[in-house]
């Protein structure tokens, strides 16, 4: 094992056992205090934090008066607030304790309301008003990590490191891609996606089809037996080890590698369908446009564009969205999922070139059909 593998392994298992003692000496001190009942979900110890900080967690005391969470560092308090938030698993939990069922507080504290120091011990602390009497004690102490850059940081645009990092392996790329590696999962998913596009598009037997991210060939391999050629383009050389097996043996497929920007390597008006699934969402929006508008210069006249991300208007998309938004911005990967919009499609659609454009949603995706202008090689052939 490389000496940075060990070193990081090592700084996995002290903070695992960092996180598990503080979660014991917190249990501890809360089970001595016999009038309040509560817990701080997030943070956990040692989370590393950048602008802001989420606090949620659930707090009540034994008689149901009403109680203060204060969130303190260093001595000051950074935040005060009263639960109210509804929490039917603490309800299940501890049924005979009044005012459990909307015991639940959730509040994002700003960076520079802590202390400028790299470790911050933030302080949970609850206080009520018991038979006249001001009570208060402590439900947790959890300490937290200010994000610093490191050399091993890697930009959301440097796509190619991003990926090839995310593809060690044929069980780390499959997850990347998809989100889990079974092979029956894989497949179905793979032929699922091949058949919207064969819809979509039109896919016959004598196009020429290019995947931009084709990643470990999953929609490919599903795809190229219906089409002319097939070519699978990625920006990442991992990725595009893993498909070049996917697709072994199929001898009408070939393989190039992006640079990140544009399609270079692929000739103009040479492509009857590109498609581009399952990829928006890990670019920013001006390397999504400049995608869009490469594939107007590598299709033939006539030829049709697909491209999907997880879209914003959709019900299941909001809440990847909102979960998205509640991870603080120093754990956010470089690839993390980013949204579109109909409109936005359909504008890079349009400032591109294309015409007879179609915008489709579902409750999580969004997706944007489009053609080229032009006649294409079969509307062009003679009637015989």
């Amino acid at each position: 094992m490389a000496r940075g593998n060990v070193r990081r392994l090592g700084a996995r298992l002290v903070e695992r056992a960092t996180q598990k003692g503080l979660e014991l000496f917190n249990q501890r001190r809360r089970a001595r205090i016999g009038w309040l009942y509560g817990a701080l979900d997030v943070p956990r110890a040692l989370q590393p934090f950048h602008d802001w900080i989420i606090v949620r967690g659930w707090c009540c005391v034994e008689d149901g008066a009403p109680v203060t969470v204060v969130l303190s560092a260093a001595g000051k308090q950074v935040e005060a607030l009263a639960p109210s938030l509804p929490r039917p698993d603490v309800a299940k939990l501890y049924p005979h304790v009044p005012g459990v069922e909307r015991s639940g507080f959730e509040v994002f504290v700003k960076a520079f309301d802590l202390p400028s120091s790299r470790v911050v011990f933030l302080k949970c602390a609850a206080r009520a008003v018991q038979n006249g009497q001001t009570k208060e004690a402590t439900l947790e102490t959890v300490p937290v990590v200010r994000w610093r850059p490191g050399r091993s940081m890697l930009p959301r645009f440097a796509y190619q490191d991003v990926w090839d990092r995310s593809a060690r392996n044929f069980h780390d790329a499959r997850v990347s891609v998809a989100g889990y590696d079974d092979d029956e999962e894989w497949n179905r998913t793979g032929e699922l996606f091949a058949s919207d596009l064969t819809r979509a598009t039109g896919i016959g037997p004598r196009d020429v089809v290019l995947e931009i991210g084709c990643g470990a060939g999953r929609v490919g391999a599903k795809l190229a037996p219906r089409c002319q050629q097939w070519i699978g383009a990625d920006v990442s050389p991992n990725m595009l080890r893993y498909a070049r097996e996917a697709l072994e043996g199929s001898d009408n497929v070939s393989f190039v590698q992006l640079n990140g920007v544009d399609l270079h390597g692929i000739r103009d008006e040479s492509i009857d369908v590109v498609y581009c699934t399952v990829v928006f969402m890990h670019l920013d929006e001006w390397d999504r446009y400049r995608y869009v508008a490469e594939a107007h210069r590598v299709l033939r006249p006539g030829g049709r564009l697909y491209v999907d991300n997880f879209g914003l208007s959709g019900e299941m998309g909001w809440k990847l969205f909102l979960e998205t938004s509640q991870v603080d911005a120093a754990l956010r990967p470089p690839n993390v999922s980013k949204s579109s919009t109909g409109e936005e499609l359909q504008i890079y659609a349009e400032r591109a070139g294309f015409t007879d454009i179609v915008i489709e949603r579902t409750p999580m995706f969004v997706a944007m059909v489009a053609r080229k202008p032009g006649a294409t090689t079969e509307e062009r052939r003679p009637a015989s």
